[in-house]
């Protein structure tokens, strides 16, 4: 039997406000719970997902409330499953957290995790065009093994199955270190007679042993800025590359990436954004906690990073995409984002003051798109 809890404070009675968010809606309902004395008092929790809105039902436990935690249901997601802990330390708020094992709670944490993904972005039709563009520009249906690398959920490997010449002589290693992308690679892509698609976790420090063959062509989308040892990525790509194959990407994220047209609108989202978060949360960025800066590197020093690195440019391409409001909006829930934009705020109060002034900069300056660049690089070891 489990060991009761040690005597808590005398509890008091507050009004705990749940935010739910839908698009640009935002709806606030105020429950009063039983609560006890710490540092600071969370006065808010955010949902994001419609659904929770309509069927949201807030309840204290009985049995939980020795522990200082508060029950609800959503959906299908019963109060046992779900306790959250409310609490906060030194004025700032604390997200929620899952406390409880089992498959629904498991199932909750899940879902809550996938809303700050990339996924989300990327699977917009404009981000679907940049990468097609790329992979036309580098033939990659000439190829018979290739990597898709960092493949997520297997939306790229999808459109190089599309261009394949020989695919029944084809092999394409869709790699991720998450085992949770490569089941929803697999999931997407389905059952394959037409070609081999190997699902391979792993990191790409261990690409040659991974593969356990050489491959004709590696392609790496809209990831390299991520990388801090650029130098490094590019000798173990080199290694697990035949003379002669290629390496393939892209990036949004280098210097060039932002038209000076579109200053002003980011100027205006990010400053409407902090103003937000400061007025109706009371919080500021803190720039201790900034993850570290992504170097952002020029084409040209990619080039040569690239032809020190022991390949040639054989084709490349700066190429403009215009950017509808889906693509700012949903950038907007990205935790990498989130985390260089607004360093040290909770995740899920910053994607509302982030989304929120997306949209409105966006009707304000009566914005039908924003345009911004994706470098894309085809390169041959030589």
């Amino acid at each position: 039997m489990a060991s009761s809890p040690p005597p808590f404070p005398h509890p008091t009675v507050r009004a705990i406000t749940i935010t739910a968010n839908a698009s640009t809606t935002r709806i606030k309902i105020a429950i009063p719970v039983i609560c006890f004395p710490t540092p600071a008092i969370v006065s808010s929790i955010a949902f994001t997902c419609w659904s929770v809105l309509l069927q949201l039902i807030a309840i204290v436990r009985t049995n939980t409330m020795q522990h200082g935690r508060i029950g609800c249901v959503t959906g299908g997601i019963s109060p046992t499953a779900w306790p959250l802990v409310v609490h906060s330390h030194a004025g700032r708020l604390h997200e929620p957290q899952i406390l409880q094992e089992g498959p629904l709670a498991q199932r909750a944490q899940a879902q809550s995790a996938q809303g700050y993904s990339f996924s989300k972005f990327a699977g917009l039709d404009f981000y679907a065009e940049v990468n097609a563009a790329t992979l036309d520009l580098a033939e990659i249906g000439k190829h018979h093994a290739i990597v898709d690398l960092s493949c997520g959920t297997g939306a790229i490997s999808k459109q190089i199955l599309e261009r394949l010449e020989d695919a029944k002589n084809t092999v394409i290693f869709a790699i991720d270190h998450s085992a949770a992308a490569l089941r929803d690679a697999k999931e997407n892509i389905g059952e394959r007679k037409d070609a081999v698609v190997k699902y391979v976790q792993g990191e790409v420090q261990n690409l040659s042993d991974l593969l356990g063959e050489k491959v004709d062509s590696v392609v790496y989308f809209n990831a390299i800025h991520y990388v801090p040892d650029k130098e490094d990525l590019l000798r173990m790509i080199r290694e697990a590359i035949k003379p002669g194959g290629t390496f393939v990407f892209n990036s949004s994220f280098f210097k060039g990436a932002h038209p000076p047209e579109t200053d002003r609108f980011a100027r205006k989202w990010m400053m409407k954004s902090l103003r937000m978060l400061k007025r109706e949360h009371g919080l500021r960025p803190i720039k201790s906690d900034k993850t570290e800066a992504r170097q952002q590197l020029t084409p040209e020093e990619y080039y040569e990073l690239l032809h020190e690195g022991g390949f040639e440019i054989t084709a490349e391409e700066i190429h403009r995409i215009e950017v509808p409001i889906d693509g700012w909006y949903d950038i907007s829930g990205f935790q990498d984002f989130i985390e260089g934009v607004m360093p040290g705020v909770p995740l899920e109060i910053a994607r509302e003051c982030l989304q929120k002034a997306c949209k409105e900069t966006w009707d304000e300056m009566e914005l039908d798109t924003v345009p911004r660049n994706w470098m894309m690089i085809v390169a041959s070891r030589a």
